[in-house]
């Protein structure tokens, strides 16, 4: 027992998740998430919440300059990090070479692309790339997509351009769901 009311005073011995890695991806998977260089934990965890919610068996993220596996990311997650395969790629564009190969189309998503995530035939497999907080998908990364999409909504404040990158994962993944 412990007096940290943080974590309501319990404590639980648990062993390491096995590492999965792009092999794990299974045939019938049809929408794949991609976290390029995320950093904030709480958002991760809210973003792996999100994605077990709609059914996405995988995240994809890269091992630089990117998010840490921790306690916050943990508790954000509200159980589903350990549900979902966590995978960590070294190269993230070898990753989408290996993913267009196993039949997924990628869609980077832009604030600054002209066309519309609602354009996006909804028959194909895709793997969809989510931008870090401020920066967006790396330059690089963002030409490897077969698709470069927003999400339309209307802006009504210029300063503000964008939404949280866990919300943009939320509506991206019901829209790509949806029949």
């Amino acid at each position: 027992e412990t007096k940290n009311n943080f974590h309501q005073g319990v404590i639980i011995k648990s062993q390491t998740l096995q590492k999965k890695d792009i092999n794990s991806i299974s045939e019938d998977e049809k929408l794949i998430v991609i976290l390029d260089s995320l950093n904030d934990s709480q958002n991760v965890g809210s973003i792996l919440r999100t994605s077990y919610l709609f059914g996405i068996k995988t995240v994809i993220f890269n091992k630089d300059n990117s998010l840490e596996v921790n306690p916050f990311l943990i508790k954000a997650a509200s159980g589903a990090y350990e549900k979902i395969n966590l995978i960590e790629v070294i190269n993230l564009n070898r990753t989408i070479e290996i993913l267009k190969k196993k039949g997924f189309w990628i869609l980077g998503l832009d604030v600054k692309s002209e066309k519309n995530l609602t354009s996006i035939p909804r028959d194909i497999k895709k793997a969809v790339i989510f931008g870090s907080e401020g920066k967006g998908i790396r330059s690089l990364i963002l030409k490897n997509c077969d698709y470069r999409v927003k999400i339309n909504i209307p802006i009504n404040d210029e300063s503000i351009d964008s939404l949280n990158v866990s919300n943009s994962v939320a509506i991206t993944l019901y829209e790509c769901l949806k029949k």
